[in-house]
């Protein structure tokens, strides 16, 4: 099936993005993930790139620690003060 309209990775839609970006990927990831991960970080506005060291692309399962506390430093950062 061809869709309508532009694609999730066309830049122009990354690019438009105005909310905070975390791309998380892990150490060990396929070098196919690795790539989409860069080329999000690449084109969304002031992107937030971490890295799970030891990680594969299930780091939710394998490293579940590392990954919540890369997300809650991400969420705390962003926060804005009252």
């Amino acid at each position: 099936m061809k869709s309508e309209g532009p694609a999730p990775d066309d830049p122009a839609v990354l690019g438009a993005i105005s909310a905070p970006v975390l791309v998380l990927h892990g150490s060990d990831t396929k070098p196919l993930f690795s790539a989409g991960a860069r080329h999000v970080a690449n084109h969304v506005p002031d992107p937030t790139l971490r890295e799970i060291p030891g990680a594969g692309h299930a780091s939710p399962l394998t490293h579940p620690a590392r990954l919540a506390e890369a997300v809650a430093e991400f969420f705390l950062s962003t926060q804005q003060p009252n």
